[in-house]
């Protein structure tokens, strides 16, 4: 799976305009609330993280007798081990990106460089 963060899409806008042109409609577009692309994809990254926090406390003031409680006690532990697993692959992720930056950087240079 590919990853583009805020900085590589505007990147990519000027490498390809048709790409560029492309993220200045949806500013335009009435259906996006008029927001940029990359605001539009950052938000559910941003929104989990305050359905966890909601839900741990609604679990926290929830009376164990409460009928609904086991069932809000498991979805905000759901909730948590999905934001565990998406910040695990996103320091997958980053560290994926620097070992090939730092590739990148060493593929040009001659072997007697690195002894």
């Amino acid at each position: 799976m590919q990853f583009y963060s805020p900085p590589h899409l505007h990147h990519l806008g000027e490498q390809f305009p048709r790409f560029h042109a492309f993220m200045r409609q949806v500013e335009k577009r009435k259906e996006s609330g008029r927001q940029s692309l990359t605001a539009l994809l950052v938000r559910p990254v941003q929104r989990l993280p305050s359905i966890s926090l909601l839900m741990d406390g609604i679990a926290k003031f929830t009376p164990q007798s409460h009928p609904d409680y086991n069932a809000v006690k498991e979805f905000a532990k759901g909730i948590n081990e999905l934001l565990a697993k998406i910040n695990d692959r996103l320091r997958k992720n980053e560290e994926r990106l620097s070992l090939l930056s730092l590739y990148h950087e060493i593929s040009g240079a001659p072997v007697s460089s690195f002894l």
